[in-house]
């Protein structure tokens, strides 16, 4: 409202009355203005490109434009979001998101759909009618991932945990939300995809209200996000999963706590001192043991219909054949890939996704 900028308007009541505004006014855009029109996308900035105020300047602060059904989708593309009907409280919120493309001639995309890199953005409106854009806890820099979606490859899917981020935890209230995506495709044009209602359940048994107290904390929330870590400024959500692990190995709700402990356990970690002396670097290193078993244990639990996604479930599985070959164990890396490549197809999925699940384990 008080913008000194070609922009806005002389009799804008922030300004008191006009002459305020002239006595003052370079005859110029402010400064994030300049930054717009100097790099935002083509359609955003020339005459007739996009529809009015959709990616202006005030995009980045609160406008949920890009969010509204296009009145016509020229890009070819097509973002569809997926998640279960209901979660428990307190389990961890996963989403799948799938794109595709009706142009038969094929199109160029850039394949990195997790929120992590911004160019899918997630809305979520909260049984309280609160509407927030979900916001990971860090934003990951990395060059376009240029893939062509067509007959060969209908389409790219990608798996993203979004129950907790720089707000703290998402779906931290009992009731239905909704939940909607936007892509933003290689022309600066916003993809929108389906509107998804899901439910969070009030806890039925008291084992289930215990693990939502014990998944909730803060804690926890780091430990979901980064899938595991042995920093000591965390030690109290290890010491709860931990506890939802041994107290509820039957649980499924289980699957979550072993997935991030597994994959962890996978990983070597490293510890510094405070000085920072270079020499005083404590190096865990990984435990294919440990990873094994807690593995195994997301896979007991999602083989069927409960536990952790399908694409989650194949990141641990290929993450447990990677950590089994690198400490020299190929035959139970072979074995691992043989029983992961075996579970989707009694899943039943499309021939061009076992395809691709064929060609991921021949690849490790």
């Amino acid at each position: 409202p008080t913008s000194l900028s070609w922009m806005n308007y002389p009799w804008n009541n922030a300004f008191g009355n006009p002459a305020n505004f002239w006595n003052n006014f370079a005859f110029q855009f402010d400064n994030e203005e300049v930054t717009h029109l100097r790099h935002a996308f083509r359609n955003n900035v020339i005459m007739g490109g996009s529809n009015f105020a959709v990616g202006s300047a005030l995009y980045q602060h609160s406008d949920l434009s890009d969010f509204q059904d296009a009145i016509e989708n020229n890009s070819g593309l097509n973002l569809r979001i997926e998640a279960r009907n209901s979660y428990a409280f307190g389990e961890p919120v996963v989403v799948d998101l799938k794109l595709s493309t009706y142009d038969l001639r094929g199109k160029m995309v850039n394949a990195r759909l997790h929120p992590n890199f911004d160019f899918v953005r997630i809305a979520i409106q909260k049984p309280n009618n609160e509407v927030v854009i979900y916001e990971p806890l860090m934003e990951h820099l990395a060059l376009a991932d240029i893939k062509t979606i067509g007959t060969d490859t209908p389409a790219i899917y990608e798996s993203a945990y979004i129950g907790f981020g720089k707000s703290g935890f998402t779906f931290d209230q009992m009731g239905f939300y909704t939940v909607k995506a936007v892509y933003l495709s290689m022309d600066g044009s916003p993809v929108v995809s389906n509107e998804i209602t899901l439910r969070v359940k009030s806890p039925v048994t008291a084992s289930e209200d215990e693990i939502a107290d014990l998944y909730l904390g803060n804690d926890q929330g780091y430990l979901f996000y980064l899938l595991g870590s042995d920093s000591d400024s965390l030690k109290n959500g290890n010491a709860a999963l931990d506890l939802v692990i041994d107290k509820y190995p039957k649980n499924s709700l289980s699957s979550y706590a072993s997935l991030v402990k597994g994959i962890n356990a996978s990983r070597n970690y490293k510890t510094i001192t405070v000085d920072k002396d270079i020499k005083n670097i404590n190096v865990r290193t990984s435990n294919e043991s440990l990873n094994k078993i807690m593995i195994e244990q997301v896979v007991k639990h999602s083989k069927g219909n409960d536990g952790v996604d399908n694409i989650t479930l194949n990141m641990a599985m290929r993450n447990m054949a990677l950590c089994q070959k690198d400490a020299g164990n190929e035959v139970a890396a072979t074995e691992t890939l043989n029983e992961m490549v075996g579970i989707f197809e009694k899943k039943g999925l499309k021939s061009n996704i076992i395809d691709d699940i064929k060609a991921q384990a021949n690849l490790i």
